[in-house]
């Protein structure tokens, strides 16, 4: 409250100026691009027959996403893959745990928004490459990121 107002201020949850990329994420594009699934969440109570809402990278928040993960690359491949075994970490939560930490030491992030935005950068780089984030080879994977981010 500002002078009797309510004032809302865009959060910046990522911001990276690096290699002449800038990269801004703020709290409202995190949450509309993970909005997409809460329709999946309602059905758990009453499933209802709909179209599979997909995540939209075409979206400011999805551009964002996409950006951050092709500068980081080999850092989030690294932390989502397992090994040369060409497949997800363990299970997805195991991936989503070390992604979350890697932003968190690497990025100073704090809970509950590592949490979201290490699910949006899963969530965006198993649908660009269509779940075969792992098993493509690497400039495959990065192509994909790069066309789904011009689309």
């Amino acid at each position: 409250m500002e002078g009797g107002f309510l004032v809302h201020r865009q959060v910046a949850v990522i911001h990276v100026e690096e290699d002449g990329l800038r990269v801004e994420l703020t709290a409202n594009e995190l949450i509309a691009f993970l909005s997409y699934l809460r329709p999946l969440t309602l059905d758990l109570a009453t499933p209802t027959k709909r179209a599979t809402p997909e995540p939209k990278l075409s979206s400011p928040a999805g551009t964002n996403i996409l950006k951050f993960t092709s500068l980081y690359f080999d850092e989030i491949r690294g932390q989502i893959c397992k090994g040369k075994k060409q497949s997800l970490s363990t299970t997805t939560h195991a991936a989503l745990v070390a992604l979350a930490g890697w932003l968190s030491s690497h990025f100073g992030m704090e809970s509950p928004a590592v949490t979201g935005v290490a699910a949006a950068i899963l969530i965006a780089a198993l649908t660009a490459t269509k779940g075969a984030f792992c098993k493509m080879a690497a400039p495959e994977a990065k192509a994909a990121l790069t066309k789904a981010n011009t689309k």
